[in-house]
This record gives structure tokens, C-alpha cells and sequence, in this order.
């Protein structure tokens, strides 16, 4: 009962946080999950279409069955057609490294003052590693930096206005501020190859691309049409490999929070030549406890987009289509599980 309390007294805190910066959003109070009644599975027994994705791996989050009776971080390695549990427990947004031995991952600490912090496991599910446990702070959602290996993160200190990000290297290093807005992103950070830094700002119908070479950001408006008076909200941009393009998913809401559309888009990066590639109901829900319950990622090579989509109740799989929209295919197949939190590597 205690943990329960303490647990909920940390979700409360971070809603002050939300009224107070405008900047949270609505999927951090979903469903109460009972993680640790089963283990996760050592192996996915999904279909898992290999021959369709191409190369490399992806690591992604699955909630469940039933409602979330377990969660568990899970690689699918096309290369070598298997599947592993990289990690048992409750963890947000996976980020697999660019040459696919790393996973970068956020967590909630229960009964800590660090809150989320951040770790990094190789793939195979060994060497779990502490990086970031800021007194105080919520870290958020981590992403990898290409050029240089480096892991990319925002922190917003709780009852503070205004988001600062940092990165470090994943093991033994201190964290190198990067800059810092008065805004708020729950999806994880995208780095283009060179350095861009691609990020959501909170509820707003913008993006934000910050160059190395400014010390301001650019704010890219969506120009997105939603249904009658329904309010839309970004999650997951990501540059395109080449950096030509960017993806992200687009949620219509109500006053109250819930989804009923969701759409996921591509663009030029001015926002020009916007295109919805996919389209589907959400039957008025709110949605897992997270950073990353609308999850997309490119493939390493470009020509591919994978992203979860809910389903219907607590069921979310994960499909794959083309970077045009087209031939649409189910990659994960188990029957009420909620998948989640897709990343895409070499």
C-alpha cells in the first residue's frame, strides 16, 4: 500500500508539473497496470513477417497480456530472425544505439527522489548501467546521438517552468548541457546526421529543429486540418535518414484527453508538403502511463516506417510500411498485448 501511495503521490507531482508548464500530456495517466504478476517471455511468439522489414534490429516495449500483467523491453533481430527479452520490468521509449549493441531506456524508480532515470543494457540483455539519475529531476525519453554515440535527453526539474537537454556518453561520464527551452517534449529527441536536434513542443501544433550553428530554435508549425474543434498533439518526430524528410504521429483530442484520431504524417523540414500516410479511430481512449504510447521510426536505411497502433481496449501492435504509405503489414501479432515504443537500427 505504501509503494502504491508513494507511487501516486509521484504522478500527482508531475500533473502539478503539467498545470503549471502547459507541457505534459494526457497518455501519463492511463490504465493501473500490476507489472511483475507474470514474467515476460524470454522469446516472442508473434509471426514475425522477417522478409518484409529488411535489415537490422528493433527494440520496442510490450504491455501485457490482459491489461498490463507484465512489461518487458524485447529486440526482433531480422538479420538473424530471433527475437530476445533485452530486460523484465517496467521501462519507457527503448532506444536501440546506431550499430545495434546498445539500448538506451527510461525508467521510474519507485520510492526514489530521482524519479525517471536512465540506463543503457547491450542488446543481448546483459551489463545494465546506470547513466542519469538527477535528484529531482524527470529525465526524459532518450534518443542517440549518430555521429558521435552519445545519448540525448531533456530534463525538467519538477515545479519548474522550462526544459533543458543534455547528453553524455552511456557509460562513466557526467551529462554536457546542450541548450535549453521554456517549452516541454515527452517523445524522445531526434538527432539528423548532422546534428540537428528534432523535438515536439509540448502541446502545441509546432515543432522544433534547433542547428548547431544558431543558438535559437526554429519552430516549424503543422499545418494539419483537425476534426470539428478536436485539438491535435505531436509525438515522435524523426528525421527521415537522409534528413530530407520528417515523420511523426499526429493525435486529435478532446477537453478531457482522450484520442479519437490518430494519423501519422510525413513533411518537408520547413513543414511544406505534408502528407498523411496513415489514418485510423482511437474510440475516444487515453492510453498507457509513458512517454511514448505513439511511437514511429524510420529504417536505417529510409525506405520504411514502423510505428504502433492501437488496436482496441489495452491492445496496441506494431506494423510497417512504406515511406509512402503503401503495403501496410503487421509485424507483432500477440492477442492482447500492448506494443509500444518502437526503435530501428543497423
Amino acid at each position: 500500500m505504501r509503494t502504491i501511495l508513494k507511487f501516486s503521490f509521484i504522478l500527482l507531482t508531475i500533473l502539478l508539473v503539467i498545470i503549471i508548464s502547459s507541457c505534459k500530456d494526457s497518455d501519463s495517466f492511463g490504465p493501473v497496470l500490476d507489472y511483475g504478476l507474470i514474467t515476460a517471455p524470454a522469446t516472442l511468439p508473434d509471426n514475425i513477417p522477417y522478409s518484409l522489414l529488411g535489415t537490422g534490429k528493433i527494440a520496442f516495449e510490450r504491455i501485457g497480456p490482459g491489461g498490463g500483467h507484465y512489461s518487458g523491453g524485447y529486440v526482433i533481430d531480422i538479420n538473424n530472425r530471433k527475437s530476445n527479452l533485452f530486460l523484465n520490468g517496467s521501462i519507457d521509449a527503448p532506444s536501440i544505439s546506431p550499430d545495434g549493441k546498445l539500448i538506451a531506456f527510461n525508467t521510474l524508480t519507485i520510492g526514489s527522489s530521482t524519479d525517471w532515470d536512465i540506463y543503457v543494457i547491450d542488446a543481448d540483455g546483459k551489463n545494465k548501467t546506470l547513466v542519469c539519475n538527477l535528484e529531482g529531476n524527470v529525465e526524459g525519453p532518450p534518443a542517440w546521438v549518430k555521429s558521435d554515440g552519445e545519448i540525448i535527453y531533456g530534463v525538467i526539474k519538477q515545479l519548474t517552468i522550462g526544459y533543458s537537454i543534455y547528453k553524455q556518453r552511456p557509460v562513466n561520464t557526467t551529462a554536457t548541457y546542450v541548450c535549453g527551452f521554456t517549452g516541454y517534449s515527452d517523445s524522445p529527441i531526434s538527432v539528423s546526421g548532422s546534428n540537428k536536434i528534432l523535438l515536439s513542443n509540448g502541446r502545441s501544433t509546432s515543432l522544433i529543429i534547433k542547428e548547431p550553428s544558431k543558438g535559437y530554435f526554429d519552430e516549424i508549425k503543422i499545418n494539419y486540418a483537425a476534426t470539428n474543434d478536436r485539438s491535435i498533439r505531436i509525438y515522435s518526430p524523426q528525421w527521415s535518414p537522409n534528413e530530407t524528410e520528417i515523420a511523426c504521429t499526429i493525435t486529435e483530442t478532446d477537453s478531457t484527453f482522450n484520442n479519437y484520431k490518430i494519423s501519422i504524417i510525413k513533411m518537408n523540414p520547413d513543414g511544406n508538403n505534408l502528407k498523411v500516410l496513415t489514418a485510423y479511430e482511437a474510440n475516444n481512449q487515453s492510453f498507457y502511463i509513458g512517454s511514448n504510447d505513439f511511437s514511429l521510426c524510420w529504417s536505417p536505411d529510409g525506405s520504411k516506417i514502423l510505428f504502433n497502433k492501437y488496436e482496441s481496449g489495452v491492445t496496441s501492435h506494431i506494423y510497417v510500411m512504406n515511406a509512402d504509405g503503401s503495403q501496410i503489414t503487421q509485424v507483432t501479432t500477440l492477442v492482447g498485448v500492448y506494443d509500444r515504443s518502437v526503435s530501428w537500427s543497423n
